[in-house]
């Protein structure tokens, strides 16, 4: 059957014109998925071709994730301030069944009017190719008459990258799933509609209350991604949908919000794992200060260095590091020879427990030489290394205060006295993987820094403070050609690495 659609869309034309009016007549799932051209991106939303719905939703070894393509979401309200929900029909191809939000669907390749938004039209807002795709898909969907929509209608509120594999539909090696940019459209507005039972199973208008107890039975199916925004930023744009709607509150045209999906929709025929971090609320505010805007994420969250996969690293091949067989013989003495000494931390400690668990989870080589040192030493070095790896990776997240880089600043020049020491403090949304989680539960590492001997605690803040400072005097220069001469290179080093 995935043979069948994939033959029958490389032998589809790939441009073509087609008026809003005649979408959907007469055509079946199969036809859309083999005809409709999507608009693929690269992870900067910046346009690089158009392929099928059956090519760019092809879970597979060469593209595990599919190929990622423009998608919408639009969440319609009534005048009450009620969402209306829809739950696909169950004779979909993708995520048959789920419950989700109003309309969710892709703007086209070769439509008139043109479905495709320059990077102008979204700087400024407008998004006028979104929209008319919006409008399309809200009457094939819905029934609802295009002529009483107006582009003027929809807010458009930022964008959301994200991938899921219908494992859930199409069992562990599913051929299906999504990979998405998503624009997000807001609407307000009571209208006159008719589902479609090709497209829609049922229909509802919930409250924000009644939703969240929806999605807490166990008998519903919810959509990947609607599950994570109604969680981690539905709450907060329904909160006020008449300043979300009438101001720019919520209007972020510049960052693109990223997370994997939930455990149950990794995986599929590509066997696609993590790849853009876990998914967490871009309005918290961190322990010291409100974030200066919602975090954009990018890259690959298992990288510890290169800015987590943004810059270019050099990495050894596995025969290469097979040939030095001293190191070889070393590494497997230490792991299975007796080479290695015993832990010595007190792991029955709760917040000890965690950050030894963070130790051999953000480091490379220090864990192994940390845990062997006597006791008295061990524990205190151990914290100092998580207080720097902190510092290092609010340094290292270069959009997370792109909007205003002295936010950053204040946070380096400032974590010796803030972040190293007061109870409860924590920062969430920077950084990625285990080096996000370490700054989301900071507070532990305090509790333990707090038990250490005054003399270590001088010393880490000493050292935190001169490191932070240094960090900060580098913030906004531009290092993308290096630094302009070998003192200045050799400075850079010394802030970043030479004090420890």
């Amino acid at each position: 059957y995935l043979d069948f659609l994939l033959f029958s869309s490389l032998f589809l034309p790939r441009s073509y014109q087609v008026t809003m009016s005649a979408y959907g007549q007469g055509m079946t799932q199969d036809d859309m998925m083999a005809k409709d051209m999507v608009i693929l991106v690269d992870d900067n939303d910046e346009i690089i071709g158009n392929a099928s719905k059956v090519a760019s939703h092809t879970f597979s070894k060469k593209n595990p994730r599919g190929q990622l393509h423009r998608a919408f979401s639009v969440f319609l309200f009534n005048e009450e301030g009620k969402l209306l929900l829809q739950q696909r029909a169950d004779d979909k191809i993708t995520f048959p069944a789920v419950w989700t939000n109003t309309c969710c669907s892709h703007p086209l390749h070769g439509y008139d009017p043109s479905e495709v938004d320059s990077p102008k039209d979204v700087a400024s807002g407008k998004v006028p190719g979104v929209k008319n795709a919006a409008i399309r898909k809200l009457e094939h969907e819905l029934g609802i008459n295009p002529n009483d929509l107006e582009h003027a209608d929809f807010k458009f509120l930022t964008r959301l990258h994200y991938w899921a594999a219908d494992v859930v539909t199409h069992g562990k090696k599913a051929p299906w799933g999504e990979h998405e940019v998503d624009y997000i459209l807001f609407i307000k507005k009571n209208v006159t509609f008719k589902a479609n039972p090709e497209e829609v199973m049922d229909t509802k208008y919930v409250t924000l209350p009644e939703l969240q107890k929806m999605m807490k039975k166990k008998d519903l199916l919810w959509s990947p991604w609607f599950r994570i925004i109604a969680e981690q930023f539905l709450v907060h744009w329904w909160k006020d949908l008449d300043a979300t709607l009438t101001t720019d509150r919520f209007v972020d045209v510049t960052t693109i919000h990223r997370f994997d999906p939930t455990a149950e929709h990794m995986g599929g025929a590509g066997n696609a794992s993590t790849y853009l971090g876990t998914a967490a609320s871009p309005y918290a505010a961190t322990g010291a200060a409100a974030p200066a805007a919602p975090a954009a994420k990018i890259g690959n969250a298992a990288l510890k260095q290169g800015s987590y996969g943004k810059v270019k690293i050099h990495k050894h091949s596995k025969l290469s590091q097979l040939s030095h067989i001293d190191e070889v013989f070393s590494a497997l003495w230490l792991q299975y020879g007796g080479g290695a000494m015993e832990n010595q931390i007190d792991l029955k400690d709760e917040n000890a427990h965690f950050c030894d668990d963070m130790l051999n989870k953000v480091s490379r080589s220090f864990a192994a030489v940390i845990h062997q040192l006597p006791k008295g030493l061990c524990m205190d070095i151990l914290i100092f290394y998580l207080a720097l790896r902190a510092l290092d990776t609010i340094e290292d997240d270069m959009e997370f205060f792109k909007a205003d880089n002295s936010v950053k600043i204040k946070h380096l020049q400032d974590f010796y006295k803030v972040g190293l020491v007061t109870d409860g403090w924590h920062m969430d949304g920077v950084g990625l993987g285990d080096e996000r989680t370490l700054l989301e539960n900071y507070h532990k590492c305090v509790a333990v820094f707090k038990t250490l001997s005054p003399a270590s605690q001088e010393v880490i803040a000493d050292i935190t403070k001169r490191m932070g400072a240094g960090m900060a005097s580098y913030v906004e220069k531009d290092l993308g050609q290096g630094t302009v001469d070998i003192p200045a290179y050799n400075l850079y080093c010394h802030y970043v690495a030479g004090l420890v």
